[in-house]
């Protein structure tokens, strides 16, 4: 039984491959799927909700500087705004209550 395919002479068939080759911008087959591509979570879902809560933490952290500034500062600074606090309230009741 013959092939359907005609058999190519020696000279064709090298500058057919040679083609092939000339092609600098070709990557060749691309993936199906992305490699940077990750499954997000249902809305609404306790994955979902922890990821906002962290997000909107950053963002509250970056418009005050701290975002990537060292537990200890973070920890002295936020131990400074509850002292300014809750010493404005007690100022404020003692002269409500006098």
């Amino acid at each position: 039984m013959q092939s359907a395919r005609p058999k190519l002479q020696p000279a064709v068939a090298f500058v057919r491959v040679w083609c092939y080759r000339a092609d600098m911008g070709r990557k060749g087959r691309k993936p199906r799927k992305p490699e940077h591509s990750q499954h997000l979570p249902k809305v609404g879902s306790a994955t979902e909700n922890e990821r906002l809560l962290h997000e909107e933490r950053e963002a509250v952290l970056g418009q005050i500087g701290m975002r990537d500034s060292w537990l200890g500062a973070k920890i002295a600074v936020t131990s400074v705004v509850v002292v300014v606090i809750v010493a404005a309230i007690l100022g404020l009741l003692l002269i409500v209550f006098r």
